[in-house]
């Protein structure tokens, strides 16, 4: 509805949203590192669930970035 109401072109979208999922996934990555290092303090924070979405964000990445070829 979007492309057409707009007129833009949408098709490179699945290459972007694969590209927020890797990005999001690097991010949970480094701060998932740190937690586990101590580096961030101990409030109690489970870390050990930001495992788990950054290997669902970066299958999703790829996912994402096939349907784009």
């Amino acid at each position: 509805v979007y492309a057409r109401r707009s007129g833009r072109d949408v098709s490179d979208l699945p290459f972007y949203r694969a590209f927020a999922s890797w990005r999001l996934a690097c991010i949970l990555d480094g701060v998932s590192s740190r937690y586990q290092a101590g580096a961030m303090g101990d409030d109690g924070f489970e870390w050990q669930p930001l495992d788990t979405t950054v290997v669902h964000l970066a299958d999703a990445a790829r996912t994402q970035l096939e349907e784009s070829r």
